[in-house]
């Protein structure tokens, strides 16, 4: 006959979880889904090591000069081309995917026979879903590709996992539990910022497989949200920024590109310094202006007088 613990009976074992009652203030660590894991927290927390965030160019009071070293162009030449990187263990998905990793180590030990195909599976998905993280992380100093690549191959291990856990209570004939069932909701409210596997242990390495397939589908759950929002701003960081080669073409022609004088004017209509030019048709074809160097985005242009120009004639 099993125990009754603070929230209810677990099994058939003895087993009391290690939770007070389950109540209103847990509210703020319980999500609608367990799926949903992450609504307790800012997934920007991700990009504040991997991408450098820039000073706002205010052309109103700006210099040519600060106006240059603002632009694109004079933030690629002072900051260079390869981009923040590393930081992986800052990463929610590294975090859980840790306590998956050494979860996964003891319990395919404790509960599936040595030698078995399905035992070897699982430590070897358990450890690509850390390790690519880790790999995917460190190569994005040069290759956002890569990156995205290894990222994806994290969530595809986290997800084979996932049915292998599945396997484990179905091959018992044990229950899933649902996602608002009180014993999921217990498991669930652990999954804080500071959370690690000793948050997770009493559950992990109870006799009672029903508790542990089940703390163990959570926390691939979890693992798999985290790793799907941060592939999604991986997409949205490359399209803003471009990839390696982008940058380092920025870079290239930015070395050869020296800082507007003083007597540069700036743009009347965006405030960026301007460049001449010289009109090519029309019916001042021929002669010399000042042309934004925004263009094609802004299409701000002066006339230019006699001293301003490169000959000194108008």
């Amino acid at each position: 006959m099993g125990l009754m613990g603070p929230i209810g009976r677990i099994g058939n074992s003895n087993f009391t979880p290690p939770l007070k009652p389950f109540s209103l203030s847990h509210k703020s660590y319980v999500y609608t889904s367990y799926t949903s894991y992450t609504s307790y927290t800012s997934y920007t927390s991700y990009t504040s090591y991997v991408y450098s965030s820039y000073a706002s160019y205010s052309p109103a009071h700006a210099s040519p000069v600060a106006a240059w070293r603002h632009s694109s162009r004079g933030r690629a030449m002072s900051q260079g081309f390869i981009p923040k990187h590393g930081g992986f263990e800052t990463l929610l998905s590294y975090q859980k995917t840790l306590i998956i990793f050494l979860a996964t180590s003891y319990l395919a030990e404790k509960w599936v026979r040595l030698g078995s195909r399905t035992r070897d599976q699982m430590e070897q998905s358990a450890r690509s879903g850390k390790q690519n993280i880790v790999e995917g992380s460190l190569a994005s100093a040069t290759s956002k590709q890569t990156e995205i690549h290894l990222t994806n191959v994290a969530r595809a291990s986290i997800g084979e996992l996932h049915e292998d856990f599945t396997d484990f209570l179905r091959q018992r004939q044990l229950p899933i539990w649902a996602k608002d069932d009180p014993r999921m909701l217990s498991i669930r409210a652990l999954g804080t910022k500071q959370a690690a596997y000793e948050n997770y242990q009493p559950y992990i390495e109870c006799d009672d497989p029903e508790t542990v397939g089940n703390v163990m589908l959570c926390l691939c759950s979890q693992a798999g949200f985290l790793l799907d929002q941060q592939m999604r701003e991986l997409e949205r960081a490359f399209l803003r920024e471009g990839g390696i080669r982008e940058r380092m073409t920025r870079a290239r022609q930015d070395a050869f590109e020296k800082p507007p004088p003083d007597d540069i004017p700036n743009c009347p209509v965006c405030g960026k310094p301007m460049r001449q030019r010289t009109a090519r048709q029309g019916p001042n074809a021929g002669s010399p202006f000042w042309g934004c160097t925004g263009y094609p985005v802004c299409h701000g242009i002066r006339k230019i007088k006699k001293s301003e120009t490169r000959d000194g004639k108008s």
